[in-house]
């Protein structure tokens, strides 16, 4: 799916597009790097990097989720006050990642879980409020970080030993990312062909006006006594 968003991103340009692709490649680094598969697939950098800074990956995450969120949604246009919100996160998010590197030590780690916790939530009841005005977009958001959100519940209360350890309860950070991922992807999909089908629209408008302004001139007259 990242490598696909890639094309897609080259061909279309579209901005929600990048900011996307960088969240995608920010979580599955961050999922990589808690469960180990990254051992195998990013030795080099894993070794370079370790666990030791998985903190810093997740505030990278949530950096992107912020821009994807912004971009997406048409926050700065059609609700600025949510915009407003979403750059005093992102100012957190950033002063937190440098902390995080400067201190890195065990309240970074129960800072950025507490925190994570709080920015699920609150990403949620943001996207459901814009829903409720009309934003068809919000829809797909919703569901699909809803999927991210209880696929990383279910990883931290396995990690706190709130739950049993099974092949599930492991899986459930990739399996949400995963289907937020197809989710985003039919979403943006779907938002190009909305905004490409009105941009159709909006040009043949054009033309049936310039067709009736054409008919107005070419009949002076009688174009008169229509208008």
């Amino acid at each position: 799916l990242l490598v696909y968003n890639i094309f897609v991103y080259v061909s279309v340009k579209d901005e929600s597009y990048f900011f996307y692709v960088m969240y995608l490649a920010s979580v599955t680094f961050y999922v990589m790097l808690e469960i180990g598969h990254g051992v195998l697939h990013l030795k080099f950098i894993i070794d370079t990097v370790g666990k030791d800074y998985i903190a810093v990956a997740v505030w990278f995450s949530m950096w992107w989720t912020i821009k994807f969120f912004v971009s997406f949604l048409n926050i700065k246009e059609d609700h600025p006050k949510i915009n407003t919100t979403c750059n005093i996160l992102f100012r957190i998010v950033i002063v937190s990642a440098v902390l995080s590197i400067v201190k890195n030590d065990y309240i970074s780690i129960l800072w950025v879980s507490a925190f994570a916790m709080f920015f699920i939530i609150g990403m949620l009841l943001l996207t459901l409020y814009i829903w409720s005005k009309g934003s068809l977009h919000a829809k797909f958001f919703f569901f699909a970080w809803s999927c991210n959100g209880i696929g990383f519940t279910i990883y931290a209360a396995m990690i706190n030993q709130l739950i049993p350890t099974s092949w599930f309860t492991i899986a459930s950070a990739p399996i949400g990312v995963l289907l937020e991922s197809i989710l985003l992807s039919f979403a943006l999909a779907e938002r190009i062909k909305t905004e490409r089908g009105n941009i159709l629209d909006a040009n043949l408008r054009a033309v049936e006006n310039m067709a009736r302004y054409r008919s107005v001139y070419d009949n002076a007259l009688e174009g008169i006594y229509q208008m």
